[in-house]
């Protein structure tokens, strides 16, 4: 397939249409499991296609912008602060 790059461009077009549809139908949630995985399968077609894969940009482009502003609660917290010990809670008993 190195030497015949083409032989899948077609489908891979047709596939990530489908996606980018999908995604924009309204029909999936932001919490929706599904999108997490439709994105990184979009992601890896955009490699395959290169710049061939610039048309989908404007219809993927606001979903991706919309996801930066969206608030994420993640915390760093030092181990002392929950009273674990050095080797973790988990192996206690093992």
């Amino acid at each position: 397939m190195k030497d015949k790059p083409d032989v899948a461009k077609a489908d891979a077009m047709l596939i990530c249409q489908m996606i980018v549809d999908m995604m924009n139908s309204g029909n999936l949630t932001d919490t929706d499991p599904q999108v997490m995985a439709l994105s990184n399968t979009i992601s890896q077609i955009c490699v395959c296609l290169k710049d061939d894969f610039k048309q989908f940009l404007p219809a993927i482009m606001p979903p991706l912008l919309k996801d930066l502003n969206r608030d994420i609660d993640f915390k760093v917290i030092d181990v002392d602060e929950v009273g674990g010990d050095d080797e973790g809670e988990t192996n206690k008993g093992i």
